[in-house]
């Protein structure tokens, strides 16, 4: 089967390094619902598909060179895949999803090794008989180890089952009802440790009117805490919040967060904060508060000193880093959305001409701050980028974040066309940057959607391309 390569090499500081794009030949997805990149097993590339009434594994090789397909059976009855999880050290896979069974829905786990082999099929938990399906939804651990599947009734009743995927096993099981929680208004994160306990962050009173008030309440629960529900608070100094991003450090058993905060107006951030909390001590958080100066937000905003003194606004904290030191990583991005009335019409149910709408999709600079610790600002850099498209989600816009030992890579599509440029952002661990061009899609009918992509070495990473319902892969290796 033809393929492309296209070789690049780049010159970094003092350090040459070669780059090698591949690109896999393009197959249809019209009739799939949706697909996941499950990733590297045994030297290969697989693609996970849920074709609506069956489900395939198809296997890309080292040349990215379609293998073979491999159909998978879930169940008979029309089960709902909830979610994929790889274990790439042990070239194997994990299909969680639910099914009912005479009026229950209960969870099941299949596991499958590098050649879409069924190893084990395991029911982990029933939630009895219900009326309907509730939508469930899938976090999972840093090592992948464990995995938590929830759902939310009402607004306000949570439901949390923690599952072992290492031994196929079930947990524990809770369900809680936060007080005055209204569900997605206070709701921020939720996330699994690797002991498979569970840490809820609910935001409360973020109001001009409340700010002294203002709090981030955390439930955590779990076999470490002797499945007795555990409640702490962490104030946020009379500080409004703009945006957060939470993580849990494995590595430091921590609870982390880096965000935007204000002082009068929430929608205009004047400040980022970083905190770090030890859940069995949460009394004492670090708590560390860093204005924007006018520099920093005019040379992001692109705009005089002057404008940029009202604050930063339409920002958003798209992830967070943990350092092994115990400090962080808050990469931000300025985000713009957008809807207008367009010239054309068209018509609604009732068969009436009105308004066609548009909406508008700006994903622009980019600001990464390193902290220390201690809560010590270590440094913060402005990366420029522009990307604007219409009516697409923007699946295509924003960018993937490649960590390497030695630096981190981001990833993106100068422009949203199908004919364009891709470059990276180069970042050391002091805060060096390096702006390159990675490879051209001219000529390659491409569109990449980076914030899919997966990373499945140190120096690889596949990035899925979408264009009129046919589907190639894109590797990229340094």
């Amino acid at each position: 089967m033809p393929l492309r390569l296209v070789s690049l090499l780049l010159l970094l500081t003092t350090l040459v390094t070669a780059q090698t794009v591949t690109i896999s030949e393009p197959i249809s997805i019209r009739s799939d619902m949706t697909y996941d990149i499950i990733g590297r097993m045994n030297g290969n590339t697989l693609v996970f598909r849920d074709k609506m009434n069956s489900w395939e594994v198809q296997c890309f090789n080292e040349r990215l060179e379609l293998s073979w397909n491999q159909e998978i059976e879930l169940d008979k009855r029309r089960p709902d895949v909830i979610g994929i999880v790889p274990h790439p050290a042990d070239d194997q896979f994990t299909v969680l999803y639910s099914k009912r069974d005479h009026g229950e829905v209960i969870i099941k786990a299949h596991r499958y090794d590098a050649a879409a082999n069924l190893q084990d099929s395991t029911r982990l938990f029933s939630l009895g008989k219900v009326f309907y399906t509730p939508s469930l939804r899938l976090v999972y651990s840093e090592d992948r180890s464990k995995a938590l599947v929830y759902f939310v009734e009402n607004n306000r009743d949570v439901t949390a089952i923690s599952l072992d995927l290492v031994n196929q096993s079930f947990l524990w099981t809770h369900k809680m009802r936060p007080e005055r929680m209204e569900y997605p208004r206070d709701w921020r994160q939720l996330l699994v440790d690797n002991d498979g306990d569970m840490h809820l962050v609910l935001e409360r009173d973020n109001r001009r009117s409340q700010r002294e008030k203002h709090h981030y309440q955390v439930f955590r629960y779990g076999l470490n805490s002797g499945k007795m529900m555990k409640i702490f608070e962490v104030p946020l100094e009379g500080k409004l919040t703009y945006d957060v991003y939470f993580d849990y450090d494995n590595l430091n058993d921590q609870l982390v967060a880096g965000g935007l905060w204000a002082n009068e107006n929430p929608a205009r951030s004047e400040g980022y904060f970083y905190l770090r909390v030890d859940p069995w001590k949460p009394d004492n958080p670090l708590l560390t508060f860093h204005d924007f100066n006018d520099e920093f937000v005019a040379d992001l905003i692109e705009k005089s000193p002057e404008k940029a003194a009202k604050g930063l606004t339409d920002a958003r904290v798209q992830q967070v880093v943990l350092r092994r030191d115990g400090g962080l990583l808050i990469l931000g991005e300025r985000v713009r959305v957008f809807e207008r009335a367009g010239s054309r019409t068209a018509r609604n149910i009732g068969g009436v001409p009105g308004p066609r709408y548009i909406t508008d999709h700006y994903y622009e600079d980019l600001f990464v701050i390193s902290v220390h610790p201690d809560g010590r600002e270590h440094w913060r850099k402005v990366l420029h980028k522009k990307q604007y498209s219409q009516d697409d989600n923007a699946i295509f816009s924003s960018f993937f974040l490649a960590k390497t030992p030695s630096a981190l890579r981001l990833l993106f599509n100068d422009d949203i066309q199908p004919e364009t440029a891709v470059s990276e952002y180069i970042i050391g661990a002091g805060g060096m940057t390096d702006r390159n061009a990675v490879f051209s899609t001219e000529d390659q009918n491409l569109r990449l959607r980076f914030r899919d992509a997966v990373q499945i070495a140190a120096n690889e990473l596949v990035v899925p391309s979408e264009r009129r319902s046919r589907l190639r892969l894109v590797r990229v290796r340094y």
